[in-house]
This record gives structure tokens, C-alpha cells and sequence, in this order.
């Protein structure tokens, strides 16, 4: 297996680990924004209730009940919030995880555009060379056919 091979290979496999990551923050989005409908759902609740309040005075038992429980279900949706803080913290570790593997992806590709760069220029110059020495054999080929043309001329007359 040769370098470019090698290389093609490497490449190969960081474009599937960073499609593998894409995925992942492409889910993660999804889980995020859900989380945040359910925060407005959450909210939305809430004023209900407290609208509710205003209305009804004489169900203020009642209503300081369903509030206890709003509270329990504040308390979920806290922890809930810090998951989703821990969460963007980790995506935002991730992100600048992304960011420095392209730059050293793009470093490596700046390594193989140099090295093949280098290989396309020896093999055109090897090229040329023979080009040029097939240049130089055919002018010898043709000093010698009109040198042996001058000789047969030279003994017809």
C-alpha cells in the first residue's frame, strides 16, 4: 500500500468519523429543541394557572395545591434545564473538537496537495525529458538520412 493510498485511506475515515458527529449534533438539536417545547408547554401552564387564581379566589385551596404540584414539576424541569446546560456545554466542547480536527484536517490536505504537486511535476518533467531526448534521437535520424541521401546522390552523378 503506498503513501497516497495510505492517505486516501486516513481521509476515508475522518470524513466518516465527522459525518458520525454531524449526526450526532444533527439528534441532539432535535432533543434540544423538544426539551424547549416543553419548557413553553411548561410555561404556558403555568400562566394558565395563575390566571386561574386571579378568577377564582374561592378555589385558592385548590389552586395552592395544583401549584405544589406545578413547583415538584419546576423542580423536574430545573433539573431537566441543567441537563440541557450539561448538554450544550458537551456540544460545545464538541463543536471546537470539530473545528480543530478540520484544521488539522486541512493541514493534511495541504501536506498531500504538496506532495502530489511535487510527484505531477517529476513525472512531468520525466516526461518532457523523454519527449526532448526523442526530439534529439529523431534530429540525429534525420542528419543521418540526409547524409546518406548526400552519398547517394553523390554517386548518381
Amino acid at each position: 500500500m503506498n503513501n497516497e493510498e495510505k492517505i486516501l485511506e486516513v481521509l476515508e475515515s475522518l470524513v466518516g468519523k465527522v459525518d458520525t458527529l454531524e449526526n450526532g449534533q444533527k439528534n441532539m438539536s432535535g432533543k434540544i429543541d423538544a426539551l424547549e417545547n416543553g419548557q413553553k408547554n411548561m410555561s404556558d401552564k403555568i400562566d394558565a394557572l395563575e390566571n386561574g387564581q386571579k378568577e377564582d379566589r374561592k378555589l385558592l385551596h385548590s389552586l395552592a395545591q395544583k401549584v405544589g404540584a406545578i413547583e415538584q414539576r419546576q423542580d423536574r424541569e430545573e433539573q431537566v434545564l441543567d441537563l440541557v446546560a450539561t448538554k450544550v456545554s458537551i456540544l460545545t466542547k464538541d463543536v471546537s473538537d470539530l473545528k480543530e480536527g478540520q484544521k488539522r484536517l486541512e493541514y493534511v490536505q495541504g501536506k498531500i496537495e504538496v506532495v502530489m504537486e511535487h510527484n505531477i511535476n517529476s513525472k512531468l518533467q520525466v516526461l518532457f525529458d523523454g519527449l526532448k531526448q526523442h526530439g534529439d534521437q529523431l534530429d540525429r535520424i534525420e542528419k543521418e538520412v540526409a547524409r546518406q541521401d548526400e552519398v547517394i546522390l553523390r554517386r548518381i552523378k
